[in-house]
């Protein structure tokens, strides 16, 4: 373990948001090893460092993956707004996945609009997560939008898990676990 995890880990567990400890988190978050920049999007969600917010969020132009927008997450659902503000400045395909993944998390009607805006996007990534994410809105419309994705996208990955949020919001499919046994007979 690197020796700035150990302090992170020592900072998150004595829960020590000390005005210095909070800088070094934030600073943390643009070091060069992404187990140290996760760890640090890891304290500052879990403990909440109202302070850490805003950098935890340009954080996610630059670290895609489930621990920095699960960092975001834990700050609630006024993130949403704070998002929307960002994605009206140039942003990285990264910070829009993300985006799109912490929507997820927030079923109302600004982040279906956002998340309606994402699925079209230029970046198939984007389209991808957004499309994987509209499932849980839960709003009727959600069934119209990804038909229309599905009617207009090439990409096989984005139709993929358009066809799956579909089939589960439509009771017709879905996400299903895949029974690893029966898989691996159908190959010998």
């Amino acid at each position: 373990m690197i020796k700035e995890q150990k302090k992170i880990w020592k900072i998150f567990v004595n829960n020590d948001t000390t005005t210095e400890n909070i800088k070094f988190l934030v600073d943390m978050l643009k070091h060069k090893s992404k187990a140290v920049r996760a760890s640090s999007a890891h304290a500052i969600g879990s403990l909440k460092i109202r302070k850490g917010l805003g950098p935890l969020i340009d954080a996610l132009s630059s670290n895609f993956g489930l621990t920095f927008y699960f960092a975001v997450v834990q700050f609630g659902p006024e993130v949403v707004g704070l998002l929307e503000q960002k994605l009206k400045q140039k942003t990285t395909i990264s910070f829009r996945s993300n985006m799109a993944g912490v929507l997820g998390y927030f079923p109302n009607s600004k982040s279906f609009n956002l998340l309606c805006k994402l699925i079209n996007d230029e970046s198939a990534q984007v389209r991808r997560m957004a499309a994987s994410k509209m499932v849980h809105m839960k709003d009727p419309r959600a069934i119209k939008v990804l038909k229309q994705l599905l009617a207009n996208e090439k990409n096989k990955n984005v139709r993929r898990f358009a066809e799956l949020s579909l089939g589960e919001l439509t009771g017709k499919g879905g996400y299903k676990m895949v029974n690893v046994e029966e898989g691996l007979s159908k190959l010998s």
